[in-house]
């Protein structure tokens, strides 16, 4: 158990807990126990819940795959997974309509429109990078992202608001 969770960077309660070693190409963690590889996520479930009933997936709230808190974690069925995800906007489904699901209309969006606006405002008055992740407990890839305008652009770019 310790050696799980020493793999986990548990920031606080209410935050995604993310995965820090090997995943898979899909993003969900993956830890070797008794010589057989499982879903990280799975065991946190089972190590706080206790094991999960066969056939139930393990999903996420935050959608965030790599995330291994327990409080982010709920069980359900294949369908239940599948409606969660069309609820959330992440189907094919919604990717083969023309939905605009950028920023907070995306599903899988961890940042209000507010909380881009502030991290755009803290670095154009010289607040690192480095600075504004450990500010908004994000990492400095994101942050990178959004001052760069790789994504959350269409807020700065005048069109969808």
């Amino acid at each position: 158990m310790e050696r799980f969770w020493s793999k986990v960077d548990r920031r606080d309660e209410n935050s995604c807990w993310e995965w820090t070693r090997g995943k898979v190409k899909e993003g969900y963690g993956r830890f070797k126990l008794n010589g057989k590889q499982v879903s990280a996520h799975r065991l946190a479930y089972s190590l706080t819940y206790g094991e999960a009933p066969s056939g139930l997936y393990v999903c996420h709230r935050c959608d965030n795959r790599s995330c291994c808190n327990p409080s982010h974690l709920f069980l359900g069925t294949n369908q239940d997974n599948q409606l969660d995800c069309v609820a959330k906007g992440r189907s094919a489904v919604h990717r083969l309509i023309s939905i605009d699901r950028r920023g907070i209309n995306n599903g899988r969006a961890k940042l209000t429109e507010d909380q881009v606006c502030g991290i755009m405002a803290r670095y154009l008055m010289g607040i690192s990078q480095r600075q504004i992740s450990r500010e908004y407990n994000i990492s400095s890839g994101r942050v990178s992202d959004i001052v760069n305008l790789k994504k959350w652009s269409h807020l700065f770019s005048g069109e969808g608001r």
